[in-house]
């Protein structure tokens, strides 16, 4: 198999990301681009030179439409497939992914589920209407993240900045994990999102991620109205209030980092299957 370059994998994911562009304006479904790839879309009008992957983001409903069009055109999709805890028992995280399975994605300490070149798909529930309901959302989903978190790792790595008790309790919580069906914990955090409803709250945001993959973007609603932009030749797109959302959870995000910190963050190769 031929592994892709970074431009390959960017173009790539492009691809995929036009597909679910043109099924979300035929079938009235609202997304954005998010997190990285909104920076991205505002600075660059483009990917981050250095990023790896496309986010995006819809509200639950929409979420929900989306992964229901998936399943019932599984076959005229492909080679794309829905990659999510309903249609694959080996997957580990509590998000979506629309996958190109033309390709073969190899990630470093996870257990394989056969991912190919993909999408990132983020719901969007309830986060509260005010700072302290938000912290307690945020609180309640800890346990089941860091369960699925030690239950998705491919073998336990020992952290040598946790005291020996932390780490024996670490790995206690390891062992017990492996245990569990991944796809129940799946659906048991994916059940407790959604009953924090998106229509209900003042903020929003991807409430079954958070704490273990750090993703704390906490958004008020109102921002959230959908506006075109150009990224990478296309237009897709982005919540109306970027400006808002980028600077309260990025900082000066038009700032270019340091060059040493222009590097992918995810530590997986893609490689392109052989006809």
């Amino acid at each position: 198999m031929q592994e892709l370059s970074l431009r390959d994998i960017q173009m790539g994911s492009l691809e995929i990301l036009k597909k679910i562009d043109k099924i979300c304006r035929e079938e009235d479904i609202t997304y954005f681009l998010m997190y990285g790839t909104l920076i991205g879309a505002v600075r660059h009008d483009g990917f981050i030179p250095w990023d790896d992957d496309i986010d995006i983001a819809m509200p639950r409903d929409s979420y929900e439409k989306f992964l229901d069009y998936c399943r019932k055109n599984s076959d005229a999709l492909k080679p794309l497939e829905l990659i999510h805890f309903s249609t694959n028992d080996k997957y580990i995280y509590p998000i979506a992914r629309l996958s190109d399975s033309s390709y073969r994605t190899e990630y470093t300490g996870v257990e394989d589920y056969g991912l190919g070149l993909f999408v990132d798909i983020y719901p969007f529930d309830g986060w509260g209407n005010t700072k302290s309901e938000g912290e307690k959302i945020e609180k309640s989903f800890y346990f089941d993240r860091l369960l699925i978190s030690l239950a998705g790792s491919k073998e336990y790595v020992p952290s040598y900045h946790n005291s020996a008790i932390r780490s024996a309790v670490k790995y206690m919580g390891y062992k017990i994990a492996k245990k569990f069906s991944m796809s129940a914990l799946l659906k048991k955090t994916d059940d407790k999102a959604r009953k924090y409803k998106y229509d209900e709250a003042g903020y929003v945001g991807c409430t079954s991620w958070i704490d273990i993959a750090g993703l704390k973007l906490r958004i008020r609603k109102e921002l959230l109205k959908p506006v075109l932009h150009k990224f990478e030749g296309y237009e897709f797109y982005i919540p109306e209030g970027y400006d808002e959302i980028l600077k309260t959870n990025y900082g000066d995000y038009m700032q270019l980092p340091p060059e040493e910190d222009r590097i992918p963050h995810h530590k997986y190769k893609v490689f392109r299957k052989s006809n």
